[in-house]
């Protein structure tokens, strides 16, 4: 999974923010071809979970 799909997720975030629809937002990502170093290099930086051990490990 590449970083555009990351970066549209948040730009949608936002707009469900601004609106005042959402007070806290969740995010569950998978992909069976894993994830590029510049996705999750960017997941890392922002606290998001992209791999299982990083589940075990919160």
């Amino acid at each position: 999974m590449g970083l555009s799909i990351l970066v549209d997720l948040q730009r949608k975030v936002q707009i469900l923010r601004a609106e005042g629809q959402w007070q806290q937002i969740h995010h569950a990502l998978f992909s069976k071809s894993g994830f590029t170093p510049e996705f999750s290099g960017l997941a890392s930086k922002e606290g998001i979970l992209v791999e299982a051990t990083d589940l075990v490990k919160s």
